[in-house]
């Protein structure tokens, strides 16, 4: 887990790179290559140079969002609502004006036959695919290290949950079906396959491109905010078992939040969105997140769970269904009554 929110957090910086700065190209601001790629990349099973420096949208976007997340939960809360809020709509928008323009004909083959190598298309891809994209569902999971800050769980738990599973699930497969319908397959492997995908359709839906680039990248900044908000949590609750160092159990004087490990959560996954590239962080998150949740399943089946995946997903916590955030009657000093999570007992109430 301390891997996953990581690694998570950085692809999601890296690839909001990417849309952020074609998005500011369009507008006549052009970022140099050196200062908007990652100057490292995988090639030939080993790390190559790129000749770039440093990807700086990334290392700014982890930064403010770090600063957000510092300041209080309830602004982090407003801040992710909003980009929610706007990214659905874009995604919406997009489905409406692009589904007029599908030809059916690039949905056939449905399965694209495999090239004769394991993973590239056919069954193996699909299998493939599934296993790289697996971090895309690990903003489900990270709701529940904000459990202790929400005021009726047993309520908001299920709600949240398992209602934004079939949200998503529903517009990941619409959007999808849209993209290979308007474009082939085999012309999607880019870094913006949304924006491609409306210039390729032509003039019908060019007035929405803009708007889909705004839509990428504020709703790649809300995955960004879930990540960092995730991982400070679990070095907070590890500190306050002992199994970290107890320092890691402040919260801010001011602002009620594990400010420290906040801090350090940014710092980290700010030096590898600076300098990994997309595709070997999406390859390390997906390998730590199936690895994780293998455990968490593992786990479940030995206590005689008939259904661990199913009741893992109902452990999370939602931030927007009944959000009540109790960082506000935390106390500055940790070795001072109420200065620590609310136990058990209170957490239970």
């Amino acid at each position: 887990m301390l891997l996953e929110y990581v690694f998570g957090g950085c692809t999601v910086a890296v690839g909001w790179s990417a849309y952020f700065s074609k998005l500011l190209g369009d507008l006549g601001i052009h970022i140099p290559t050196a200062l908007s790629q990652a100057p490292l990349d995988f090639a030939h099973d080993h790390l190559v140079m790129t000749g770039a420096i440093l990807d700086v949208p990334a290392v700014l976007l982890v930064l403010i969002v770090t600063a957000v997340l510092v300041s209080g939960i309830r602004q982090a809360a407003a801040v992710n609502t909003v980009i929610v809020v706007i990214k659905v709509a874009i995604i919406l928008l997009f489905i409406m004006t692009c589904s007029p323009h599908i030809q059916v004909q690039n949905w056939t083959p449905f399965i694209p036959p495999n090239t004769g190598k394991v993973g590239e298309f056919g069954w193996t891809g699909i299998v493939a695919g599934a296993g790289v994209m697996f971090y895309a569902y690990l903003g489900f999971d990270a709701l529940t290290t904000a459990a202790q800050e929400t005021k009726t769980a047993a309520r908001d738990v299920p709600i949240s949950v398992i209602g934004s599973l079939l949200i998503c699930m529903i517009l990941y497969v619409l959007v999808s079906l849209v993209l290979t319908g308007v474009v082939n397959y085999k012309q999607l492997n880019v870094s913006a396959p949304v924006v491609f995908a409306i210039e390729r359709v032509g003039p019908a839906v060019s007035w929405t491109k803009t708007f889909f680039e705004l839509g990428a990248v504020a709703g790649l900044s809300s995955g960004v905010l879930v990540a960092l908000l995730a991982q400070p949590r679990i070095l907070y609750q590890m500190a306050q078992d002992g199994l970290l160092p107890r320092i890691f159990a402040q919260v801010h004087p001011r602002f009620r939040t594990p400010s420290l490990t906040t801090l350090v959560t940014g710092a980290v996954t700010a030096v590898m969105s600076a300098l990994f590239p997309l595709k070997l962080v999406v390859a390390l998150v997906s390998i730590d997140g199936k690895v994780t949740n293998a455990d968490c399943v593992q786990a479940w089946s030995d206590d005689y769970s008939l259904m661990p995946e199913i009741d893992a997903c109902v452990l999370g916590v939602g931030m927007y269904t009944g959000y009540e955030p109790y960082w506000t009657s935390i106390q500055a000093e940790p070795d001072k009554p109420g200065s620590t999570w609310p136990d058990q007992t209170t957490f239970d109430h």
